[in-house]
């Protein structure tokens, strides 16, 4: 209750500075961020303006019979919705016209031009001053423009570097040419996902997150439609995800869609880049906002396509370096694209002089596309991706176990690696209009490759090498204000695995925040073999978008062949507007998922084990307050069954049950001088496991205290390893001009429960034993953490100066005892610590 009033005294002190700065900021003059890109057009060429006669709005064009009519509508880039009152300049015949509410315009142009000039212009978004288009290749032009100020929809946030604003229960599409976490996570939009309420992690270094208080390994991670367990480089340091590479970055707080599947918590769905549609390097045309190519040509300084490259974009920071490039071919039918990113401290520790057979920990990620335009929407699409990960050390002279009672010591080498790579074709029709249909089949591999070993007087080792064969069909068709989607999703998954490990060696994280050292008594697990499993998801999903909200409705009936289970996952959520400033948020759903789907988790092996489950119902309120600020504040009930837990030493079942409830608020002001958000969340997240909950004491049976021994208590509810119960967080940004701004970020949590020691003894063989306590029953210290950060951008790029933890706390994200059990050693994470990054469009 302590650790309660002050939180909410923080929370009102942080309001009234809050607001304080608010009321200051309104005498000073609005300047509102803008978006420094490039608007999009299907077929455009840009070339210089010529001299011609501008004809006042409204005046009467001579219309020959030889005339011929083009039409085309006008959308929002970021969204995809139609803009209205846009205003269109036809260069050749002076006359001018405005979109309707379809977003739709048309022209008369003379027949025997094979070109046209416009010019586009809307009050909220940013001007298109002179374009040439190429009539003889179609009569129907889709123009794209990409807005002046961030927009907030119903629905969707399109951000800045951070989704700074909670959203609860619903979906946030984030502005990826804003994405960055800071130079400590490379940009990583994982990271940026930190800031949300709803979201926590165990420790700085740690890209892995929690989703109200459930396990990292319930989120559900796709990459171009393809499902990736594991996306984590160096154990969650960073993810495969690079901002340069990313057309468009979606995550929901659970899985809203039927569409998603492998996920009991949140789901992040990445596209990614088949040539830039937000470019500061040129215009490529055609992009949709759902990241799929369009089609067009490229023409800078009066050259073709096949002469300039779409983009190019090169970015540095602390850990590593990214290049990524795309190129419009053959008149803009053939887009080729690529990406290769690497980690670069071994390397400049290599030249420095390593010690002998040491290897820093390293990464790398090689990403590409060639799409090809087919008959009207049409298009192929061959992907490909690589990840890599290897790291190898000597550990020193460091106990390994015991024989014979005597222990002993010796001197041992640790060395990690893994691959994961993809290969997929797709041929797919984009969504355009209204009343049209649109889908994509494809066909894939996803290799898997891994392996840790540790060698010494006692040998360690797991080794995992397989992969997954996958076919995807989705097939949507819209009508009016109601679109109706459905699909299918198959997959066949082969690993081959061998294990051999020491019970120090597993139980050391089994729990991940145990207090408990448990050496390497003898005990040694040895499995190999291969296996194989099926899943296959059917989904039907309506939804429906009307002025004054929409709704979706779908279900999902999944076969999972592991635990021979069928699954019916029905999904509702929606929003409505209640009044012209007040909007409800609500969501339901049941979800599935195998637990033992990633590849190099031992769990993987395990049989009869059954699909975990959830069910998660919230509620939101949304309005806009005076001063241009935006208020939320909502609620969730969460419930888990079939949990897998573990049942003995390296035995799995799947008897765990969870339950969370939790409530957010939170506040936004985007306009003017000062930018500010403010969010709040209490979570409450148990788990129970049944039949019996597993510890390790002392054996009872023996005459002296000599090992640890499993021992089997009653089931009771404990807190969620991964259980933030009160978490704040706040960011104020103030602008000095359109191009540069300086910000200060703030966030603080509970600490992270673990389980402690429970009974010291003294062994007879020498050393000290201790038992372990009730599960979960103690916290860490609490986490807070300041930084500072300044950023610059121009017409070419963006770089920014940041310190991290400015304030120097002490965050703990684990413990360890001395040998006698008498001292706590903490395990800290990042002290105050400099950063740059530099991101260049060239």
């Amino acid at each position: 209750m302590f650790l309660v009033n002050r939180f909410l005294q923080v929370i009102v002190s942080i309001l009234s500075i809050v607001l304080c700065v608010i009321s200051a900021s309104m005498a000073e003059a609005a300047v509102t961020g803008q978006v420094a890109s490039e608007t999009v057009v299907t077929d455009a060429v840009v070339t210089e303006p010529v001299a011609t006669e501008t004809v006042a709005a409204g005046a009467v064009v001579n219309v020959e019979p030889s005339f011929r009519k083009v039409s085309g509508r006008v959308v929002s880039r970021a969204t995809g919705d139609p803009i209205k009152l846009a205003v269109i300049n036809l260069f050749e015949t002076g006359s001018m016209t405005l979109t309707g509410g379809d977003g739709r315009f048309e022209f008369e142009v003379p027949a025997a031009r094979t070109n046209i000039h416009l010019a586009v212009t809307h009050v909220s978004y940013r001007e298109i001053p002179f374009l040439e288009i190429r009539t003889d290749r179609t009569n129907d032009i889709e123009l794209y423009l990409d807005v002046l100020l961030y927009e907030a929809p119903l629905i969707e946030v399109v951000a800045e570097r951070r989704p700074l604003f909670p959203i609860v229960g619903q979906s946030v599409e984030m502005d990826v040419a804003k994405i960055s976490g800071g130079a400590l996570s490379q940009a990583d939009p994982l990271y940026a996902l930190k800031t949300l309420p709803q979201v926590s992690s165990a420790s700085d270094f740690d890209g892995r997150f929690s989703i109200y208080g459930a396990s990292p390994d319930a989120n559900a991670f796709f990459l171009d439609g393809l499902l990736f367990s594991s996306p984590y480089h160096l154990g969650g340091l960073c993810s495969i995800y690079d901002a340069s590479n990313i057309e468009t970055f979606r995550f929901s707080a659970m899985p809203l869609s039927a569409a998603s599947h492998g996920a009991t918590g949140a789901v992040v769905e990445v596209e990614s880049r088949t040539g830039s549609a937000g470019s500061q390097a040129g215009n490529i045309s055609g992009y949709s906002s759902t990241g799929e190519m369009g089609g067009g040509d490229l023409s800078l300084d009066g050259k073709s396509s096949d002469e300039y490259p779409a983009t190019n974009e090169f970015s540095i920071g602390l850990l590593s370096s990214s290049i990524s490039s795309s190129r419009s071919m053959d008149g803009g039918d053939i887009v080729v694209s690529g990406m290769a990113r690497r980690s670069y401290m071994d390397i400049i520790y290599d030249a420095l002089g390593s010690a002998e057979n040491t290897q820093l920990p390293n990464f790398y990620d090689l990403q590409g596309s060639i799409v090809k335009e087919l008959e009207g929407r049409k298009y192929l699409k061959l992907g490909a991706m690589l990840s890599g990960d290897e790291m190898m050390m000597g550990t020193g002279n460091i106990s390994t176990g015991y024989e014979g009672g005597d222990g002993y010591e010796g001197e041992s080498m640790l060395s990690w690696y893994r691959r994961i790579g993809a290969l997929s074709l797709t041929y797919a029709y984009r969504e355009v209009e209204d009343s049209e249909w649109y889908g994509r089949a494809m066909i894939a591999w996803q290799p898997h490759r891994s392996n840790f070993d540790m060698s010494g007087n006692d040998y360690e080792a797991m080794g995992w090498y397989g992969g997954r064969g996958t076919v995807r069909i989705d097939a949507g068709r819209r009508f009016g204000d109601y679109t109706l989607a459905t699909g299918v999703f198959s997959s066949l998954s082969m690993i081959e695995y061998e294990l051999r490990f020491g019970r120090g060696f597993w139980l050391a994280s089994r729990n991940e925040n145990s207090a408990v050292r448990i050496d390497n008594d003898g005990f040694e697990f040895i499995a190999d073999g291969h296996n194989k499993w099926t899943y296959t998801g059917i989904y039907g999903e309506l939804k429906r978008e009307g002025t004054r909200g929409g709704m979706q409705l779908g279900t999902r009936v999944e076969a999972f062949s592991r635990s021979r289970e069928l699954s019916l996952s029905p999904r509702l959520s929606g929003h409505w507007m209640i009044s012209d400033k007040t909007m409800v948020l609500t969501s339901w759903g049941i979800f599935a998922r195998d637990p033992a789907e990633d590849f190099g988790n031992p769990a993987a092996i395990g049989n009869g084990l059954k699909t975990e489950k959830a069910t998660q119902i919230s509620l939101a309120l949304r309005r806009e307050l005076p001063f241009g600020i935006t208020g939320q504040a909502g609620g969730y009930l969460r419930r888990d069954w079939d949990l897998m837990i573990e049942s003995e030493p390296v035995t799995y079942t799947s008897g765990g049950r969870g339950r969370g409830k939790g409530i957010e608020v939170g506040l936004e002001r985007r306009a003017g001088l000062f930018e500010t958000v403010l969010s709040y969340s209490w979570t409450r997240a148990e788990r129970i496991d049944d039949p019996h909950t597993l510890t390790f004491r002392p054996d009872p049976a023996a005459e002296s205290v000599y090992n640890l021994a499993p021992a089997y208590d009653s089931p009771y509810w404990y807190s969620s390893p991964y259980e933030r119960r009160h978490s704040i967080s706040l960011e104020i940004k103030r602008h000095f001009s359109e191009r540069f701004n300086v910000s200060v970020a703030w966030r603080a949590n509970s600490g992270r429960p673990f389980t402690p020691i429970g009974e010291v003894y003294e062994r007879e063989v020498g050393g000290y034993i201790a038992s372990e306590g009730r599960r979960m029953s103690a916290n860490l210290p609490y986490y807070s953490r300041i930084d500072l950060r300044a950023e610059w951008s121009w017409s070419r790029g963006t770089c920014f100066f940041e310190v991290l933890n400015a304030t120097n706390h002490e965050n703990v994200f684990n413990l360890r005892y001395s040998e006698d059990y008498s001292l706590k050693n903490w395990y800290k994470m990042i002290p105050i610590m400099p950063g740059f990054g530099v991101r260049m469009n060239f």
